[in-house]
């Protein structure tokens, strides 16, 4: 089988707008927040990310919430960029609810997730 190697793309850090709280579903609660700016920076890519895009969660039964994210980036060369993850938060209650009230917590403690991009030109997106 052969090997997959990544390389890191760039850190992102995202302010987010309180969330409308759409209430009870069949499937869970179901929460959207707004993502009004961000910025992203890395080795070989960098910029900031355009207001509109929004977090559209869905808190199951189970306790565990069920992440969509839509953003779009603009580099610092002016190309913009899609970039879309789905993941599951879970964790211990007391750092969910850090999460809940909008308190700085460590990532790796409570997500999973998986990243995509979309660009018309490959070439914005370095190898």
């Amino acid at each position: 089988m052969s090997e997959i190697k990544t390389r890191h793309l760039f850190h992102i850090a995202l302010q987010v707008s309180p969330p409308h709280v759409i209430g009870s579903t069949p499937y869970g609660e179901r929460r959207i927040v707004p993502v009004p700016e961000g910025e992203f920076e890395g080795e070989r890519l960098r910029g900031v990310v355009l207001s509109g895009g929004s977090d559209w969660i869905l808190v199951r039964p189970d306790h565990v919430w069920a992440l969509n994210v839509r953003l779009v980036l603009q580099t610092n060369e002016g190309d913009l960029i899609e970039m879309s993850y789905r993941g599951l938060r879970h964790g211990p209650a007391h750092i969910l609810e850090q999460v809940h009230r909008g308190e700085p917590v460590d990532p790796p403690l409570i997500i999973f997730g998986r990243r995509s991009f979309s660009k018309p030109d490959p070439n914005v997106m370095p190898g």
